[in-house]
């Protein structure tokens, strides 16, 4: 079993896809995470015909095709998701911790002004343009 399990994350890595494991080793693999408004693709090895979402305030999934799936993440929280196939067979289980959105956001406090950046992969400074942020030339670096 635990060959098996290496082989499809091997495969699933070499495919450059998100993991995707059988249910029966669910317990062996850790979460997957989603961001708050944040969309992750999922590709399964075999067809799907039901999804079942545990709670679909926190997290909602799309199937898009037999093999692809759209989970969306709403709200801070965690959730699962099964797939089932025509015959009612269990053929995907995943925990999903959904985070919040702002991750890869710092905010420098310099007395009573404070300056907000994206940091992904470099820090930018986010400048407030009617009520949005918006990342500000790459020339102005981080402090």
């Amino acid at each position: 079993m635990r060959l098996f399990i290496a082989l499809s994350v091997l495969a699933v890595g070499l495919a450059g896809s998100v993991h995707v494991r059988p249910s029966a080793a669910a317990d062996a693999v850790p979460m997957l995470a989603v961001g708050v408004d944040r969309v992750v693709n999922i590709r399964l090895w075999g067809p799907a015909s039901t999804v079942v979402v545990g709670n679909p305030a926190i997290a909602d999934v799309n199937l898009v095709n037999g093999r692809t799936l759209l989970i969306t993440g709403h709200a801070v929280g965690q959730t699962s998701i099964m797939v089932l196939d025509s015959s009612g067979r269990e053929t995907f289980h995943q925990t999903i911790l959904v985070g919040p959105a702002d991750a890869g956001h710092v905010s420098v406090q310099r007395g009573a002004q404070a300056t907000d950046y994206s940091c992904s992969p470099r820090c930018e400074r986010l400048v407030a343009t009617g009520g949005a942020a918006t990342a500000s030339a790459p020339s102005d670096p981080a402090p």
